[in-house]
């Protein structure tokens, strides 16, 4: 981020053309974490972020995935 930000809520919209993902981790300024559980679709999913992080670093991993057949 251009400049520190307080982080109320995060948006995910998953992408469904590879194995769905099933869980996310957001990681504020290298140290705190909140994890997600999101639903395997493509539809947006929005998540309160709790408590609201003052962060000027955001890094999102993908934690958690369903496996596709074939």
């Amino acid at each position: 981020l251009p400049r520190e930000e307080t982080i109320t809520e995060f948006t995910w919209v998953g992408n469904n053309n590879y194995w769905p993902t099933m869980q996310v981790k957001l990681s504020f300024d290298g140290g705190a974490t909140q994890t997600f559980d999101v639903q395997p679709t493509t539809e947006p999913q929005t998540f309160a972020v709790s408590p609201p992080r003052k962060t000027k670093n955001i890094m999102l991993a993908i934690t958690g995935w369903q496996p596709k057949q074939g």
